[in-house]
């Protein structure tokens, strides 16, 4: 059987949000890309582009297929300009593209860089923004919202925690949430990417039972998820 358990509620910055608006409201022909690393991300963004009027210009840059789906369903998915061949912040960095319709190839010459605006949450690396600037783009971030671990468990949600093997994560920000909760490492833990694979370990689980698709997203971890049960099952055969 399975359980849903929240373990992280997000926080909006009011100022950044105020700053994203802006930004969708007065750059166009400014701004090559906006872009999106999660569902989260993807939330905040569709909400500030509704109350600036929901422009067209915007190009969207999706890290994956959650963060789409996310899009589409605020409305904003025909905004999606591109998406890189693997969802994490280090090949979104590499495969974003320098040139837009509009701005021409920005490299060489004495040509502004190609801004682009990066809302993200306060706890996100540097990776995005390190990465782009090392290849010629100049890069706004805005942290517009944050994560952090819900107050308490309702004795329901502590009795499934209790009785758990097998845990999936989305996010960093969710294991650690997990650990503060519930003070478990023992668990079978399926991971959406790589990023969240490694957390696990810093964090003090067992290695040989924390799984991670080569490919993140939505499609490999629900295949890690398949491949974690049907091993335990035979195991129990």
């Amino acid at each position: 059987k399975t359980f849903e358990l929240p373990l992280v509620e997000h926080t909006r910055n009011a100022q950044g949000i105020d700053q994203l608006v802006d930004k969708l409201r007065s750059c166009e022909g400014q701004v090559a890309w906006f872009v999106t690393t999660s569902p989260e991300s993807a939330s905040v963004f569709t909400e500030c582009w509704r109350q600036a009027g929901s422009p067209g210009w915007p190009r969207v840059a999706s890290i994956g297929m959650g963060t789409s789906k996310t899009l589409e369903e605020g409305g904003a998915g025909h905004l999606i300009r591109f998406t890189p061949s693997k969802a994490t912040g280090k090949v979104m960095a590499s495969e974003l593209p320098l040139s837009a319709p509009g701005l021409g190839d920005q490299r060489g010459g004495d040509r502004q860089p190609p801004v682009v605006v990066y809302p993200s949450s306060e706890l996100a690396s540097n990776d995005i923004e390190g990465g782009l600037a090392s290849r010629g783009f100049k890069v706004t971030r805005i942290n517009t919202y944050s994560t952090r671990p819900v107050g308490r468990l309702t004795e329901q949600q502590e009795i499934a925690a209790r009785e758990a093997v097998v845990v999936t994560f989305g996010s960093p920000s969710a294991i650690k949430a997990w650990k503060h909760l519930t003070g478990r490492t023992d668990v079978y833990s399926c991971c959406i990417g790589g990023t969240s694979h490694d957390a696990c370990i810093r964090s003090g689980f067992e290695e040989e039972k924390v799984y991670a698709p080569d490919k993140p997203g939505l499609a490999g971890w629900t295949d890690v998820v398949v491949e974690v049960v049907d091993l335990l099952e035979r195991e129990s055969a």
